[in-house]
């Protein structure tokens, strides 16, 4: 569709945060973002809460299923949020199931 502007404050943005570590408390949350920074998904549900929480963020320039897959268990990633496209990605994988992803 095509985009859409949406007015967000800093003080819904924060209270999404909060509503986000309340539902997830998560210590130390360690999590991964690939998602385009203008996206809510990347602004506000990702990097919103693991500043709120004083977590940890790795960025990913853009999705790629195999260095994900690596990052969860080399940064010992805790926390995800993903597309169901990028969980097709990682399940066309060979040997998905053999990464490592005990820190989820």
């Amino acid at each position: 569709g095509r985009p859409k502007g949406a007015m967000l404050t800093h003080r819904n943005v924060a209270f999404g945060a909060a509503l986000y570590a309340w539902r997830w408390p998560i210590q130390p949350l360690r999590t991964f973002c690939n998602l385009p920074i203008s996206h809510i998904a990347c602004s506000t549900e990702t990097v919103a809460y693991v500043l709120f929480v004083g977590g940890t963020l790795v960025f990913q320039e853009y999705f790629d299923a195999e260095a994900f897959m690596l990052a969860i268990g080399t940064e010992r990633i805790n926390w995800i949020s993903i597309l169901p496209t990028m969980m097709q990605r990682i399940l066309q994988l060979p040997g998905w199931d053999r990464y490592d992803t005990s820190s989820l």
